[in-house]
């Protein structure tokens, strides 16, 4: 099927982690039901969990249910519900550049996140099928994702998970943001099923976040330009053979050197390079500066 037909939901999930004796697993079995939601087709698979078209049996309507390979834990349950309560904070703020998240909760032992059901691909897969986007194409996305972060971070939400994955193209063309770092705040509140292993988006980053750092609007800033990159090269902005090298280069790598010759419009490198400076206070203020810089190479 054409990646542009394709049904992609936030950051699609990852195949669940085989569960210790006793518990369930979604490995070898298609569950049809969990909690009040009844599972329809397996959608995706990614970092996190798996995504399913799903029926909200007491609500009456077809969301795509994010299922994680999570469990909460007992001695984290003030801050589970404290990420409940961001997540219907998130669920009252509405913007035709985003998708719409419902719920946060657990069923049956599993974390879930209940989203709006979006016809669409992930700009990672259109990308992955068509190469560098047009420069004016590239732009318009980021700019249409910028106007989606603005309204999320007037209602005092970081998204922290701005990735190439969690920026859907819909049947209309338009970008649509999703997810809101739901999943990796997770982590915080429970446990992963099964062996260790890295959740995240250590390619978009930023450096505050390596270093443990207290995050802010200018993070979600930062990987929005590292998000133009790609689109404008098909290719990541930077790449490390270990996550330790990884870190160093976002610590210390600029992304695109000044004075160094690069095929992309001059212009469009002084913004990138403002997006992408290391530390928070020399970006752009705000997602709304970054978008009208944008706005202005579209003119």
């Amino acid at each position: 099927m054409e990646a542009g037909r394709r049904l992609l939901f936030l950051a699609a999930g990852a195949p669940a982690r085989r569960a210790a004796e006793g518990e369930p697993v979604y490995e070898t079995a298609h569950p049809r039901r969990l909690g009040h939601f009844e599972l329809g087709r397996l959608l995706g698979r990614g970092g996190a969990g798996r995504v399913y078209e799903a029926r909200n049996l007491h609500a009456g309507r077809t969301v795509a249910l994010k299922v994680l390979d999570f469990r909460p834990l007992e001695s984290a349950a003030e801050a589970f519900e404290r990420l409940r309560r961001e997540a219907r904070t998130a669920s009252s703020i509405v913007h035709e550049n985003l998708v719409r998240v419902f719920d946060l909760g657990v069923a049956e032992g599993l974390s879930f996140i209940e989203m709006e059901l979006v016809r669409g691909t992930s700009l990672a897969e259109q990308v992955r099928a068509e190469g560098p986007l047009p420069p004016l194409q590239a732009v318009r996305l980021c700019a249409e994702t910028l106007a989606a972060l603005a309204r999320v971070h007037q209602g005092g939400i970081v998204h922290r998970d701005i990735k190439p994955g969690n920026i859907l193209v819909d049947q209309e063309g338009r970008a649509r943001l999703t997810d809101f770092g739901l999943s990796r705040l997770l982590e915080e509140t429970t446990t992963l099923a099964g062996t260790d292993r890295v959740v995240g988006s250590p390619h978009f980053m930023a450096p505050e976040q390596w270093r443990g750092e207290a995050v802010s609007a200018r993070t979600d800033l930062y990987a929005t330009g590292l998000v133009l990159y790609f689109a404008l090269t098909a290719r990541l902005p930077y790449e490390g053979e270990s996550l330790v090298s990884l870190m160093y280069r976002h610590l210390h790598d600029p992304l695109l050197r000044a004075g160094e010759p690069y095929p992309l419009p001059d212009y469009l490198c002084q913004v990138i390079r403002r997006a992408t400076e290391k530390h928070p206070a020399a970006r752009f203020e705000s997602a709304e500066e970054f978008r009208c810089a944008l706005l202005a190479l579209e003119e």
